[in-house]
């Protein structure tokens, strides 16, 4: 499925980084269009968040493949924007694999 998708513009930057969120740290659709910087922790390489669904405190490690994608994605994919939601919506995305996005 990854290899699906194409890297080549903003829109496959932003969902080849979603679907490795929830294919590698399992992490929910509600849980990853919530997503905000500050859930981000560089310095120790991970994911703080509070589950939408649980409400439990999750922590999750950034990967290298995530991290770098991640990187990719905000240097190159993702419009200029104050939004505090790491993933912004798409207008023109279908969204044909279920997932939910802000």
């Amino acid at each position: 499925m990854l290899e699906a998708i194409d890297r080549g513009n903003s829109t496959g930057k932003r969902n080849y980084v979603i679907v490795l969120l929830a294919s590698r740290l399992g992490m929910r659709a509600s849980d990853i269009a919530n997503l905000k910087f500050s859930n981000i922790n560089w310095e120790h390489s991970i994911i703080e968040i509070q589950q939408f669904k649980t409400e439990k405190n999750l922590v999750l490690p950034i990967l290298d493949q995530i991290g770098e994608s991640i990187i990719d994605y905000l240097k190159h994919g993702r419009a200029k924007s104050e939004e505090e939601f790491l993933f912004l919506k798409c207008h023109s995305l279908r969204m044909s694999v279920g997932l939910l996005y802000k």
